[in-house]
C-alpha cells in the first residue's frame, strides 16, 4: 500500500465508487459525490421508451426522488444533479 502527504491547501473527493464506511473510515474522513443510480436508470428507460415509441411519456407518473429528473427532450447527456456529502477531506 502507497500513501501520498498533501499539502495543507489540497482537497480530495472520491466519487460514486467509494463507499460511504470506507470513506468514513479513513483520517480525515473522505468527502463523497453520491450518484443518483435510481434516478440515473429510471431516466434513461423513460427516455429510451419515449424514442422507441416516438411519443412523450407523462412525467407526472414519475415517483417521488432524491434528485430531480431533466426534462425527457433535453439533449444526450443530461445531467442530473448529484449531492456533495462534505466530510473532513475538505472542511477547513
Amino acid at each position: 500500500m502507497e500513501f501520498v502527504r498533501l499539502d495543507a491547501g489540497n482537497l480530495v473527493v472520491g466519487i460514486g465508487g467509494i463507499h460511504r464506511v470506507f470513506a468514513e473510515t479513513l483520517e480525515p474522513q473522505l468527502t463523497t459525490v453520491e450518484l443518483p443510480h435510481y434516478e440515473m436508470g429510471y431516466w434513461a428507460a423513460c427516455k429510451l421508451i419515449s424514442m422507441i415509441e416516438r411519443k412523450p411519456v407523462d412525467s407526472s407518473s414519475w415517483p417521488n426522488t432524491t434528485a430531480p429528473m431533466p426534462p425527457l427532450d433535453s439533449p444526450i447527456p443530461a445531467k442530473i444533479h448529484c449531492a456533495l456529502i462534505e466530510k473532513g477531506s475538505v472542511r477547513s
